[in-house]
């Protein structure tokens, strides 16, 4: 990059000094040129109108670009730090594109500082560190958690299987042992029913033979009282005879007592049979 030439030389010295918008408006920057310079707000600077210089030249130091741009210095190491830059035509006039102002009244002052604060590097190496020991036993207890949580979950399979084997066989013997004691009690019920059949046929029989021991018994008792009765019958009358005969040939008071006897022997006769 080369010096500026006399005319753009001229251009550049002359929109320089101005140092406030409205006296930049009324300097021109060339003699053959009725165009006035430009104010920049951003550095704070009245710089040639474009088409001024015929391309980006240096003037003291300083580089100024052929459109209307704030300057920036050939050496950039002027603007480094930018915290030390005391002055406001240094601080944005030259280094506008690193530095920044903190309060354009005042033109003096450890006011300049950087335009664009540099992210703050953290060291988080122990964070590292700390975060994946951290992760390290996290994973240590999950792989732990996992394995108990599986040998439960089958222990708890297991005891289950074993209730239901428990409850199946449980079932099975009560359904054995109803069926065992079903049958005792038919077979017993059966036994019963046969002695019960055997004590009514014996009890028939043995009403049978009481009742025709008591019939023949009754047929013989009755014989022997009718034969009984018509015996005495036969003697109560024999003697009657004989007594009616005494009478009538000893007394005739005996005719008297004859029909006292004949009733007495017909009661007897009566209660007799």
């Amino acid at each position: 990059m080369q010096e500026c030439r006399s005319v753009a030389e001229l251009a550049v010295r002359s929109c320089s000094r101005p140092r406030a918008p409205r006296t930049c408006a009324r300097t021109r920057g060339r003699v053959d040129n009725e165009t006035s310079c430009v104010w920049l707000h951003y550095c704070m600077r009245c710089v040639p109108f474009e088409g001024a210089l015929n391309e980006t030249c240096i003037v003291d130091g300083v580089i100024f670009n052929s459109l209307p741009l704030c300057p920036a210095p050939v050496n950039e190491a002027r603007c480094g730090g930018c915290v030390n830059i005391e002055l406001q035509e240094l601080c944005i006039g030259l280094c506008s594109k690193d530095c920044k102002w903190a309060n354009v009244s005042w033109m003096r002052g450890r006011r300049c500082s950087l335009r664009v604060e540099p992210e703050e590097v953290v060291d988080n190496t122990f964070m590292i560190v700390l975060s994946s020991i951290g992760g390290f036993f996290v994973l240590i207890v999950l792989s732990v958690g996992c394995r108990w949580f599986l040998a439960m979950r089958r222990r708890a399979r297991e005891q289950a299987e074993v209730r239901r084997m428990t409850r199946r066989m449980t079932s099975q013997k009560n359904r054995a042992l109803r069926g065992s004691m079903s049958r005792s009690y038919a077979s017993e019920g059966s036994a019963e029913d046969g002695g019960l059949h055997a004590s009514s046929r014996e009890g028939q029989g043995s009403v049978h033979d009481s009742t025709g021991s008591a019939g023949s018994g009754s047929r013989l008792e009755g014989t022997s009282a009718i034969k009984l009765s018509s015996s005495s019958n036969q003697e109560l009358r024999s003697s009657t005879a004989s007594s009616s005969s005494h009478s009538s040939i000893k007394s005739p008071a005996g005719s008297k007592d004859a029909p006292e006897a004949r009733r007495r022997t017909s009661t007897h006769s009566s209660s007799s049979s």
